[in-house]
């Protein structure tokens, strides 16, 4: 078990409009459960995990509890709480559910239903040597950055570049650090890792998973629904 202790924040707060579907998408089916089910199972598992805490949309934190008691081996789900307008605002909502004396945090997409144990200690162990740290693949693709008429500007050097994924590890002190700086500054990241790059902190770097992926259009939703078939 880890020395420090260690809490999960699992976001699921999101429309997931490009799914084109109604729903909101951490409340999709995949298999006989909604979506942030199998993306929170696995830390319920895990002795290095103390708690986990679920940020939901304004208006399925009732629907969210009603799920979750009805798992009774999810002694962890400690809380669940409503998110904000953007995803560094339901992490915030999460971080303010935090316990006192808690010294590590996780950051876990709920889209992304098939995070490893092993990811998930490798990004922890990462964490705790260098204060932050994310999981992340080499790009396999070509990218060309374009210019603002929609031509090619330049071909990037893909030998420099990772596709980040979750879950985020970080000291608990240097993430609010980040947020307090993001809010001073009005500045806005895509990840938790991009706000500590802007405190001109080192983001350590781990081995991703390529089954690490993030349900993000109706294709990812079919594709997980045919990987979870196979188990």
């Amino acid at each position: 078990m880890m020395a420090c202790k260690t809490e999960v924040i699992v976001v699921a707060a999101g429309l997931g409009r490009r799914l084109g579907e109604s729903t909101p998408k951490a409340f999709l089916q995949l298999g006989n459960q909604p979506l942030f089910c199998h993306a929170m199972g696995v830390f319920q598992t895990l002795p290095e995990i103390s708690s986990c805490i679920l940020v939901v949309p304004a208006d399925g934190e009732a629907r969210a509890r009603s799920v979750c008691q009805q798992m009774p081996v999810w002694a962890k789900t400690k809380d669940i709480v409503c998110g904000g307008a953007r995803r560094q605002d339901s992490v915030r909502c999460g971080m303010d559910a935090l316990d006192d004396d808690t010294e590590m945090v996780l950051i876990h997409d709920a889209a992304r239903p098939f995070c490893s144990a092993d990811l998930i200690r490798r990004v922890v162990l990462a964490a705790e040597k260098h204060g932050a740290a994310v999981p992340g693949l080499p790009v396999a693709d070509t990218l060309k950055r374009l210019n603002n008429e929609g031509f090619v500007d330049t071909t990037l050097d893909r030998r420099h570049l990772v596709s980040v994924q979750t879950p985020q590890g970080f000291r608990l002190g240097l993430l609010k650090q980040a947020y307090q700086n993001a809010w001073t500054r009005n500045l806005t990241a895509t990840d938790d890792a991009g706000l500590v790059e802007h405190l001109g902190q080192p983001v350590a770097v781990v081995e991703g998973e390529a089954g690490n992926f993030k349900i993000t259009r109706p294709y990812d939703l079919k594709l997980a629904e045919m990987l979870l078939a196979r188990t």
